[in-house]
């Protein structure tokens, strides 16, 4: 095989790798199967299946992050601020 076809080769399996794996995950795990009418009811159910898959992955990172921040000395390059009083115009936060 010439190098040219093998450097293309590496570099889209580079990406599929990337970009397969939510959708083997929503394919497994969640069980997602597109058998609806129209196209609407298909882009629904694809949006909402990548919301949850988004969803889990978000939930994962913090629980790890905080996780992390439990069991070492921790310091996040950006520390979450809080607004400063008044900054937020009615808007009561808890303590």
């Amino acid at each position: 095989m010439p190098t040219h076809i093998k450097r293309a080769n590496s570099t889209r399996s580079r990406i599929r790798a990337l970009v397969e794996h939510p959708f083997a995950d929503q394919k497994h795990r969640m069980g997602l199967r597109i058998r609806t009418m129209g196209l609407a009811r298909a882009t629904i159910k694809i949006t909402m299946a990548n919301m949850a898959y988004n969803l889990q992955r978000l939930i994962y990172h913090e629980t790890q992050r905080v996780e992390c921040a439990r069991n070492s000395d921790y310091q996040p390059k950006m520390p979450l601020k809080r607004p400063k009083a008044g900054a937020t115009k009615g808007v009561q936060l808890d303590p």
